[in-house]
């Protein structure tokens, strides 16, 4: 932590891992020791190294640019170019901010090396997020060359507390904030639906015949889950169950064919 000299705000960051647990914990405080309000702002900002075929997953369907002077959608933007693939981003750095998303975990997948980070955190702590890309254009490919050792490129994943970096908040005298965020590795998923700091799941369909499917089910677990069961609903109705035990270091599989294609499945652990 360190104390802002200019005003005397202070801020502290607590890094934990607990034993048995795949997850890194942040708690961060906020603190006016002033006697006077002042105002405050705070975005969480990791580096992750990417390749050409890195996948951006954010539960989002708009994004903003800064300022929110220009709305867009997500993954497909207006242009007709996925810009949440890396090697897609050929048209200037991207820099977008989640628009209408209510999920709290945001996610960077590599399919070359079958791994990932995933970032968690309440929406009544940090409900925003933005993602920052030098893109893979000509000029990206120069600044993979300036910052880097090995021609590498980055994206940064971001959470705020504010919906753009324009805005700010106030802190009363003493007055003090605190909120929590999880990082956590992703195993061999290939996509992300649902995420929480005890589970990452990833839910997908397989088209078998006409009107059927299959229901790809894929599971990293934070800890050690023994003898957790697992269920397959289609609404209120049971479609499926199974009993295993979850480790951090291995990804569960299953797969529930013969399922209704317009079904709407949940998975319950």
């Amino acid at each position: 932590g360190n104390i802002d000299r200019p005003y005397g705000m202070q801020w502290r960051v607590e890094l934990t891992l607990r034993p048995g647990r795949a997850v890194l914990e942040q708690r961060t405080t906020l603190y006016n020791r002033g006697d006077v309000r002042q105002r405050f702002y705070w975005w969480t900002n990791a580096g992750v190294e990417v390749h050409d075929d890195s996948k951006i997953l954010y539960p989002m369907e708009y994004t903003a640019s800064h300022g929110f002077t220009f709305l867009d959608t997500w993954p497909i933007d207006a242009a007709g170019h996925d810009v949440s693939v890396v090697g897609h981003q050929k048209y200037g750095p991207v820099s977008r901010f989640a628009h209408l998303s209510r999920e709290a975990y945001m996610a960077v997948y590599h399919p070359s090396s079958k791994s990932g980070v995933v970032h968690y955190s309440s929406p009544t702590d940090l409900p925003a997020k933005k993602l920052w890309s030098w893109s893979s254009d000509a000029d990206g490919l120069d600044w993979r060359k300036a910052l880097s050792d090995n021609n590498s490129a980055y994206v940064e994943i971001q959470a705020g507390l504010f919906r753009n970096q324009e805005t700010y908040g106030f802190l009363e005298p003493q007055q003090s904030i605190q909120f929590e965020e999880f990082w956590m590795p992703m195993l061999d998923l290939d996509g992300l639906s649902r995420a929480n700091p005890d589970v990452l799941l990833n839910l997908s369909r397989t088209a078998e015949t006409p009107g059927r499917v299959s229901l790809n089910v894929a599971v990293n677990a934070q800890r050690v889950f023994e003898n957790a069961t697992i269920t397959l609903m289609d609404g209120d109705r049971e479609v499926g169950r199974g009993t295993v035990t979850l480790r951090p270091e291995t990804t569960f599989r299953r797969v529930w064919p013969k399922q209704l294609s317009a079904g709407k499945y949940t998975v319950r652990i």
